[in-house]
Parts: C-alpha cells; sequence; structure tokens
C-alpha cells in the first residue's frame, strides 16, 4: 500500500482523472491485485492458514481501496505518509488502533 499510495500522490492529476468521479472505477482494482501474489506469500511466511489468504487479502485491500479513494475525493487532505500510516494501523490492529489508550 505504501508505494501505491506514493505513486498516486506522485501522480496526483493524472490518478484524480482516472479514479475520480468520471474515472475507471476498476483502474485501482487493477492495481491492488498485482500485489496479490506478494502478499500470499508474506501470509505463508507468517504462518496463516492458505485457505484464509483469499479472504484476507479481499478485507485488506478493499479498505485500503476505499481509504485511497476518500484521500482523493478530499484532494489529498492528509500528507501521503499519514495515509499510509493509517492504512497500516487499520491493518494489524483495527479501530483499537486508534483507540486512546489500547
Amino acid at each position: 500500500s505504501e508505494l501505491i499510495v506514493l505513486t498516486i500522490f506522485e501522480e496526483k492529476d493524472l490518478c484524480r482523472a482516472i479514479l475520480g468521479e468520471n474515472g475507471d472505477p476498476n483502474f485501482l482494482d487493477q492495481i491492488i491485485e498485482k500485489s496479490r501474489r506478494s502478499s500470499y506469500i508474506k501470509y505463508e511466511n507468517l504462518g496463516i492458514d492458505p485457505k484464509d489468504h483469499r479472504i484476507i487479502f479481499t478485507f485488506a485491500t478493499t479498505g485500503c481501496i476505499g481509504v485511497i479513494n476518500d484521500w482523493i475525493a478530499n484532494d489529498y487532505t492528509e500528507r501521503p505518509e499519514t495515509i499510509i500510516s493509517m492504512i497500516r494501523r487499520l491493518a494489524s490492529s483495527g479501530i483499537s488502533g486508534f483507540i486512546p489508550n489500547s
């Protein structure tokens, strides 16, 4: 997700055109799909059962897509590093990663 966020930020205008309301809604899905294999390898290295890979990947990537689409729709108001940090926190801890003292 880090590379995707940084690339989108570096190519703001192009990405706004491609991913905005008049763009291709499947474009970001295609980019995310390219990371499927490397994600599955990471899951395997973590000892996650292969039968769970697809669901974990789907959950993580659809959330990531939602965050990125929101970021673009709100004219990149947050810095890319903030978006990367939030995606990582959500992926590793869910909403509990945002609750103070948890």
